[in-house]
């Protein structure tokens, strides 16, 4: 996670050696549109199916439920399946999705794949703490002068919004508490 390479961000060296220390989730996302078996044979009408292996989720559409087709998207598989060519990435992906609907796998078509860790600027879907920068978890939700850091990871809920929102009323309370002080 670049940050201040230019030299002309006020922030403190302990604090730049801490955004730099994780590294980043290389997963992805990838989309196949089918007809929606996972409402008419399985009655699961959105949500979110967790795979051991690969290391994944389903994500169900909520929308235009019962329509006749839908988009199904496996999210994850980072060492399973982001490392392949993208033919290989959509056979495995339909084999994961066939784990938890057997034989449907066939009606998946028109794959689409994003692998977030290949998309400029985006360096990643969230950070990985590791053992080894724990502590630049604890150093980054803590103030650094006026500055005060907000970000999925900074939280356990690390890549969803939720996680954000947490780390975001984490940072307003620290910059109400350092305001609220400052006026005593």
């Amino acid at each position: 996670m670049p940050c201040g390479e230019d030299g002309n961000h006020p922030i403190s060296p302990d604090v730049k050696r801490a955004i730099e220390a994780p590294g980043s989730h290389m997963r992805q996302k990838i989309a196949f549109q089918g007809p929606r078996f996972w409402e008419t044979d399985h009655h699961v009408f959105g949500g979110i199916t967790y795979l051991k292996s690969p290391d994944a989720v389903i994500w169900h559409p909520s929308a235009d439920l019962m329509s006749a087709k839908g988009v199904l998207v496996l999210y994850g598989g980072e060492k399973e399946i982001s490392p392949h060519p993208f033919a290989q990435q959509a056979r495995l992906a339909r084999a994961a999705i066939g784990k938890i609907y057997p034989g449907h796998e066939a009606q998946l078509h028109d794959p689409v794949s994003v692998t977030w860790g290949q998309i400029p600027y985006s360096l990643g879907t969230g950070a990985v703490f590791e053992a080894d920068s724990q502590w630049a978890y604890e150093r980054l939700n803590q103030a650094d002068g006026p500055f005060f850091f907000a970000a999925d990871y900074l939280t356990h809920i690390n890549g969803w919004q939720e996680g954000a929102i947490r780390s975001a009323y984490h940072a307003i309370d620290g910059i109400r508490t350092t305001v609220s002080h400052a006026m005593k």
